[in-house]
């Protein structure tokens, strides 16, 4: 990025803060990547669009594999489907406006090594050419993209640990709106709505340690650097 902009050889150091444990894989290391280049982006007033950035970021992201694509999606935030995959300059996304009261309650393990090299399964994204053409027109809506996304868990639970496959079955038992794993299938999740919370994580307590849950809202901003 700084070759691009002219300032090659150009050396500092960035520090970072993060709010959630480093095992939580849930695209962790492309949002650590994606906030670098935006800070030095931001810093150094670079006169480089933001879809560049966002190329930077997805080239690196695939070359070393921390990564499986999602640079785009992270960048737009929320709820993002991808009707044409590629670099985000290239690619197309949709966001999908979704109800203001939910929650995303993630359980993991703490100090479990992070492997997305060679990932299980993969559980993110959901590319619209997967879904049949005469029911594209109803991507926008949040109800038909949590339908599609338990139908699929459904079919991917055998691959599971048997741990992992234990707690999102509890799960799946409460009808949450949404539920899924992480890239390695160590961390598991789901989206429920506010006043669900609590039900959700007494089930994760039977699983993972307090220290490995974390209740968050939906980001509609997407990843960002503040000053």
């Amino acid at each position: 990025m700084l070759r691009k902009a002219g300032l090659d050889g150009l050396k500092g150091d960035l520090i970072f803060n993060f709010e959630i444990p480093l095992y939580s894989s849930l695209s962790l290391p492309v949002a650590t990547l994606i906030s670098a280049l935006a800070s030095i982006y931001s810093a150094l007033k670079l006169s480089m669009s933001p879809a560049v950035l966002g190329d930077i970021a997805h080239e690196i992201e695939l070359k070393y594999k921390i990564g499986l694509g999602v640079s785009g999606i992270i960048m737009n935030g929320g709820i993002t489907v991808v009707t044409e995959p590629g670099a985000p300059s290239m690619a197309k996304y949709l966001n999908i406006r979704y109800p203001e009261d939910l929650r995303i309650v993630v359980g993991g393990s703490p100090g479990k090594e992070i492997d997305i090299s060679n990932p299980p399964l993969i559980p993110l994204p959901i590319y619209a050419d997967s879904i049949p053409a005469n029911i594209t027109c109803r991507l926008n809506e949040f109800n038909f993209i949590a339908g599609i996304a338990r139908r699929l868990l459904h079919t991917r639970l055998c691959s599971l640990s048997l741990k992992s496959r234990s707690v999102l079955k509890r799960i799946m038992k409460m009808n949450p709106l949404m539920c899924g794993f992480d890239y390695d299938g160590k961390t598991v999740f789901a989206v429920v709505e506010r006043e669900r919370i609590r039900d959700v994580i007494e089930v994760f307590l039977d699983f993972f340690p307090c220290e490995g849950i974390i209740v968050s809202e939906i980001d509609p901003i997407g990843a960002r650097v503040y000053f």
